[in-house]
């Protein structure tokens, strides 16, 4: 498990203990959205190992999610700031949204430098996060490349081995004599 969400986890059990604690108004509430999303710390770090072990790319899931959720928590951080007296409960909330941004920073890195040599090679589209495939940063290497010299095929990326020509040539003959015999039929 990662430690930014052992962090988080933390964060938010000591939110639910001051909840437990404090009788306020919506008291019910705030324990239940707490132990929520302290549900959520610890299902992320199990998630997010589970990604890290299996996939090529960054999550993209956990990326998405806290993305949202630092917004959310933000404004949620700063509507506590306002309440007198809930210096707290803002602090501990403010502290929660930085240690979910910077689990962003840490899970939009590229693993390239974790990956078997056999995967290593592969495209940086296949490799990106999701900021890189949103944006088509991926696509900035090559680009700079092509400005500053003439681009050779062996300066590109490997292609999926479905995309590839001989792999789509295969698929698509038959069909295509199909339609020279049909054509000559009807001539």
């Amino acid at each position: 498990m990662q430690i930014e969400f052992v962090v988080l986890g933390a964060l938010q059990a000591t939110l639910l203990a001051l909840f437990f604690i404090k009788h306020t108004e919506h008291r019910a509430l705030f324990v239940t959205s707490t132990a929520l999303q302290l549900c959520s710390a610890i299902t992320l770090g199990l998630l997010s190992h589970c990604e890290h072990r299996n996939t090529i790319r960054p999550p993209i899931s956990i990326s998405v999610y806290l993305i949202f959720t630092s917004i959310l928590d933000a404004a949620r951080a700063r509507t506590q700031a306002l309440i007198p007296g809930q210096t707290i409960v803002a602090s501990i909330l403010i502290a929660a949204v930085a240690v979910k941004v910077f689990a962003l920073v840490i899970e939009t890195r590229e693993k390239s430098y974790a990956l078997l040599p056999e995967y290593s090679e592969l495209s940086s589209e296949l490799r990106g996060n999701i900021f890189s495939r949103a944006f088509f940063l991926w696509l900035n290497p090559l680009l700079l490349m092509g400005f500053r010299s003439i681009i050779s095929s062996q300066d590109l990326a490997p292609i999926h081995e479905k995309l590839s020509s001989e792999m789509l040539t295969a698929r698509v003959r038959p069909n295509w004599i199909r339609s020279e015999s049909i054509a000559g039929e009807i001539l």
